[in-house]
C-alpha cells in the first residue's frame, strides 16, 4: 500500500502565519442556501476575501475571491454562493 503524505504536509506547512492556508473541515447549507464553511480559528474579518480550493463534494465552494460573512470564530458563509452538493472532505481556505 502506497501512502502519499505530500498533500497533508503541504496543508501543515501553510497552516500558520499571514496568508496561511487553513483546513476546511465541513461545508453545509447555512439555512438560506449559502455555503457555510467550518474553518477552526480562521481569524477572518468581514472584509476579507477568501480563495477556496480542494473541497470534495461541495465543489461549488472552490473558487477565488469569495466575499464572506463571519458567523463566528470557526465559521464563515460564502456570499453569493449556492449550496448544492453534500460535503465529502478536504479543502483549504486562503485569505487574499
Amino acid at each position: 500500500m502506497s501512502v502519499n503524505y505530500a498533500s497533508s504536509q503541504q496543508q501543515q506547512q501553510r497552516s500558520r502565519g499571514p496568508g496561511a492556508r487553513k483546513p476546511i473541515t465541513n461545508a453545509i447549507n447555512n439555512g438560506g442556501g449559502l455555503i457555510r464553511l467550518t474553518i477552526t480559528g480562521h481569524g477572518y474579518s468581514g472584509s476579507t476575501k477568501v480563495d477556496v480550493t480542494g473541497v470534495i463534494g461541495t465543489t461549488e465552494a472552490n473558487g477565488i475571491g469569495w466575499a464572506i460573512t463571519v458567523v463566528d470564530a470557526n465559521t464563515i458563509d460564502l456570499t453569493g454562493s449556492s449550496f448544492s452538493h453534500a460535503y465529502v472532505s478536504g479543502g483549504l481556505a486562503h485569505a487574499q
